[in-house]
């Protein structure tokens, strides 16, 4: 085998041994004290010396167990922050919730009144989505109120390249509560539930019943209230609360990066002894 295999494999496998204990203790077989003694020279009144000493628990750690504790305490807080944060997004689930169920009430109110013999607003095209002032939708169409958070994937995943590869914007649910880096409400800001429309007194004398003013007029009046108690509840969305949250996420987020930091190191650690592998099998090949 030539010279120069013989230093490339001696260099791949002296690099496999260093991986491999990557992590690892480093000083095995040395047992830190777990105490120290303190000690104090004191001149006594009589002008003679005298010592004393105190028991004190040594802040020395061997690296293993440094960086184990370090990590964990990374996550615990990690843990504590989403326990905090879930206070204000529970609370935006739960109103966008409320909110939500309301709005598909509407459309379902509007589409009963319509079956019922009931005239709609401007031919079927409909008419902008606004009940007494209270806008449910975007031009004709009604949608849900959007609760989300913002994420970077890549501090799920310990294997991404880094943490911060892709900014994502995603529903805000009871399984993603506390996650993030930042919390939101968008108005109308979600999926499609159906086209708006008004509903009147029908004159056709087709419709069955005929002229079904009791069911067109209640509808209505139904439909107005539920836009009114959209209205209340979108006044609950706490402002000041979700700014604070965001406050809390931030930090959490730094917290995130390092437990993601420990996780990586272990994968990309082994990455590099698989290539090693690969490059020293194709050397002796």
């Amino acid at each position: 085998m030539p010279v120069e295999n013989n230093f490339s494999l001696d260099f791949l496998k002296k690099d496999n041994q260093n991986l491999s204990v990557n992590g690892q203790d480093s000083s095995e077989g040395i047992i830190p004290s777990k105490e120290y003694e303190e000690v104090s020279i004191n001149e006594n009144g009589d002008r003679t010396w005298s010592k004393s000493s105190v028991e004190k628990k040594s802040p020395v750690k061997k690296d293993i167990n440094a960086r184990f504790d370090e990590s964990k305490q990374y996550s615990e807080e990690i843990a504590e922050f989403e326990t905090y944060a879930k206070v204000s997004d529970n609370k935006i689930i739960s109103i966008a919730s409320q909110i939500n169920q309301k709005k598909q009430l509407i459309f379902d109110k509007i589409e009963e009144a319509i079956a019922a013999g009931c005239s709609v607003g401007i031919g079927t095209s409909g008419v902008p989505a606004i009940i007494n002032g209270v806008t449910i939708g975007v031009g004709f169409t009604i949608t849900d109120d959007f609760p989300f958070i913002k994420k970077y994937s890549g501090l799920d995943d310990p294997t991404a390249e880094v943490p911060f590869n892709s900014d994502d914007t995603v529903t805000l649910t009871t399984s993603n509560s506390g996650k993030g880096y930042f919390s939101g409400f968008t108005e109308n800001g979600g999926s499609d539930i159906g086209i708006y429309r008004t509903v009147s007194i029908s004159t056709s004398i087709f419709a069955i019943p005929p002229n079904p003013i009791g069911i067109c007029s209640s509808t209505m009046k139904q439909v107005t209230v539920l836009a009114n108690e959209i209205n209340v509840l979108r006044s609950q969305i706490d402002g000041d609360l979700i700014s604070k949250t965001n406050i809390i996420k931030d930090r959490k987020t730094t917290s995130e990066v390092f437990v993601w930091g420990y996780e990586s190191r272990e994968y990309k650690v082994q990455g590099q002894i698989d290539i090693n592998n690969t490059v020293i099998n194709t050397i002796e090949s």
